[in-house]
């Protein structure tokens, strides 16, 4: 069962963290509880924004390592496979709801400042961004095939593995 809640718990925040662009992941932000979900904290650097004024070091899609992929069972898992299912039907259900979501990132984006760098260079473009991270324009099926391919794509990522060798020695985070 805690693994299932893992499995599922990584889905929805790995769909979360691609989506929002969600940066600064390293071990010290990601917590586990008791029952296996995972646990975001610090979201001090999402859309536009990341750590070292944007150099984009964490360039993967999300964080999804070797050990995370361990911990569901390996890529040939059935674990694997739900965590990738739950993964593309996740942003198959987003796309469904993007004129909502675009209406919410254009509301929220009224309690900052117009210069604020959360929505640098202008609200319409991190919207056209975030829209364009859900693939709008194409068909669910072929939406599904570029999410799996974000899937390949962060599964291991060296420079996941490399940000978390960096805060390793810098900050003594493991």
């Amino acid at each position: 069962m805690a693994r299932r809640r893992f499995v599922e718990s990584m889905a929805a925040y790995s769909l979360f963290c691609y989506l929002f662009q969600v940066k600064d992941r390293h071990n010290g932000n990601i917590l586990l509880n008791a029952d296996g979900r995972v646990i975001h904290i610090d979201f001090d650097y999402i859309l536009t924004t990341s750590p070292g004024r944007n150099i984009n070091f964490e360039s993967a899609p999300f964080k999804l390592t070797s050990e995370y992929v361990e911990v569901m069972g390996g890529l040939r898992s059935h674990s694997y496979s739900y965590f990738c299912k739950l993964f593309v039907d996740g942003l198959i259900v987003v796309r469904r709801h993007i004129r909502c979501i675009e209406a919410v990132l254009r509301s929220f984006s009224q309690s900052y400042p117009a210069s604020h760098i959360l929505f640098s260079p202008s609200v319409d473009a991190v919207v056209t961004a975030f829209t364009s991270r859900c693939f709008i324009g194409l068909t669910d099926d072929d939406a599904a095939s570029h999410a799996a391919s974000l899937l390949d794509e962060a599964c291991n990522h060296w420079r996941s593995t490399q940000y978390d060798k960096y805060q390793r020695i810098t900050r003594g985070i493991l």
